[in-house]
């Protein structure tokens, strides 16, 4: 066969198919039909697919136990954990951190 009939048959078979196949395609499933206006949590905790927690975000309290009107506050953490689980970064949290760990 001629290389340009080819060529337009592929086309047009495309064409064809990417046509058909939107009439023919399932309808799609959405999980939620509206997307949650908040997440609340004391603490997140992310893992790796062996369940070893490589970092964490959480809302660790003062040892000084500092009040605000009348409320102890706690300070925001954020915590990078190696795959045996030693710290690799942390911002946030108790700046006294223990000598050893």
């Amino acid at each position: 066969m001629n290389q340009k009939l080819l060529i337009t048959l592929a086309l047009v078979a495309g064409f064809a198919g990417g046509l058909l196949s939107s009439f023919l395609a399932p309808a799609l499933v959405h999980a939620q039909t509206q997307a949650p206006k908040e997440v609340r949590a004391q603490s997140f905790v992310l893992v790796d697919p062996d369940d070893n927690v490589l970092g964490t975000i959480s809302n660790e309290p003062t040892g000084f136990n500092t009040r605000v009107n009348g409320r102890v506050v706690a300070n925001p953490m954020i915590k990078l954990l190696d795959g045996k689980g030693r710290e690799l970064w942390r911002a946030g949290g108790n700046p006294v951190r223990p000598l050893s760990q």
